[in-house]
């Protein structure tokens, strides 16, 4: 499984851009590997319909098949998702209807059918492929109203197509439910992280708004500082230059907190931290 994903990761990589949306590339690698799926299919089903010389469905599976390829080199290339989504679908419902309608190889291919329902929700969304999947009905009900006429469609036995009809509705049902879920889900999660996105853009706002604040009292307290020190060093300037001695000392400890040039020229000695 794991293997699977990288390999998901890299073929999406390879089909969509960097500013492609979460839901947008998880489209693409559904339809990369629905194609995949499909071409491989469709030249295997087409070799056996050429060697069993039923060549309208040959030719139709090749058709398919190279307008696949085609489908995904454009891909590739333009990434326009919504138009190959559509493109690839729209020739995969001929295909299907067709199938169908002839029954393919031995009247079997009509199992495919069920798998339409899937394809269409998770490539257009729960709605639109609802829809379109419902929309396949038409060709099943065409079918029953041809019975016994002859050609090309196959005549299904009534029992069997009422119960192809009950069986492909329930398909319907839970694929559309399923995508439904998916998106409900897929939605609340987008609206946590927009929400979590705005708090932490808040949050962030909040902190430079500080950090500016805080950068801003540092450059005043170091202003207050450097004009601190000047007035001491003014003082100092000012106190050594008289022709008196002075001496500064705190009133409660007694220590000697300063000594003028004067001072301690006459002592000798600096008598800074001492007590007097």
């Amino acid at each position: 499984m794991k293997r699977f994903s990288l390999l998901t990761t890299s073929v999406v990589a390879t089909f969509c851009s960097g500013d492609t949306s979460a839901e947008e590339r998880r489209r693409v690698a559904l339809l990369v590997w629905i194609s995949a799926i499909g071409i491989v299919f469709l030249l295997l089903f087409g070799a056996i319909a050429l060697y069993q010389r039923n060549l309208p469905l040959f030719a139709f599976d090749l058709l398919t098949a190279i307008v696949l390829i085609l489908n995904l080199l454009h891909l590739r290339h333009r990434r326009n998702y919504q138009l190959n989504i559509n493109t690839g679908l729209f020739f995969v419902t001929a295909l299907y209807i067709y199938l169908y309608t002839t029954g393919g190889t031995e009247g079997t291919a009509f199992s495919w059918y069920f798998t339409y329902p899937l394809f269409a929700v998770y490539l257009l969304g729960a709605r639109s492929g609802g829809i379109a999947a419902m929309l396949m009905l038409i060709p099943v009900f065409l079918v029953m109203a041809h019975h016994g006429d002859g050609g090309m469609v196959i005549d299904y036995d009534l029992n069997f197509e009422v119960r192809f009809i009950a069986a492909y509705l329930v398909v319907v049902f839970f694929a559309y439910l399923f995508e439904a879920t998916g998106e409900k889900n897929r939605e609340e999660l987008y609206k946590i992280n927009h929400t979590l996105e705005e708090m932490v853009a808040a949050r962030t706002r909040e902190l430079q708004e500080n950090i500016r604040q805080l950068a801003k009292e540092n450059e005043e307290r170091r202003k207050a500082e450097a004009a601190l020190r000047f007035s001491e060093d003014s003082l100092i300037t000012v106190m050594d230059s008289l022709d008196a001695t002075i001496y500064v000392a705190d009133v409660e400890s007694c220590e000697i907190l300063f000594v003028n040039r004067p001072l301690r020229d006459l002592i000798g000695k600096d008598l800074t931290g001492r007590f007097c």
